[in-house]
């Protein structure tokens, strides 16, 4: 099901690679300029996601990046859901970043 979501979010990005990370998915995919590192996880009552740029980790993996105060959370019950909600994340940090470096 989750494979789903790296055919669905590679679609609206760039390049995009993925492994599997104990519980996790880690998917590494690039918009413009920015490396995204994404880690997704199937729960109980749906999904959720932790969408980070890969610049604000030390070490690209879910257990920095679940812990690291930086990037935004996605909570969905769907897979289509989920990729519209992480796309919308995505364009907000990688803005957000412009913004920034300016």
């Amino acid at each position: 099901m989750l494979e789903d979501f790296i055919k669905k979010i590679s679609s609206r990005t760039g390049r995009t690679i993925s492994e599997r990370e104990n519980e996790y998915l880690l998917v590494l995919t690039s918009l413009g300029e920015e490396n995204i590192v994404i880690c997704v996880r199937e729960g109980d009552y749906g999904f959720y996601a932790k969408v980070i740029l890969e610049r604000d980790l030390a070490i690209i993996n879910c257990s920095e990046a679940e812990y690291s105060p930086l990037g935004l959370y996605v909570f969905s019950r769907s897979i289509d859901e989920l990729v519209d909600k992480t796309y919308a994340k995505i364009l907000y940090l990688v803005s957000k970043s412009k913004i920034s470096l300016t």
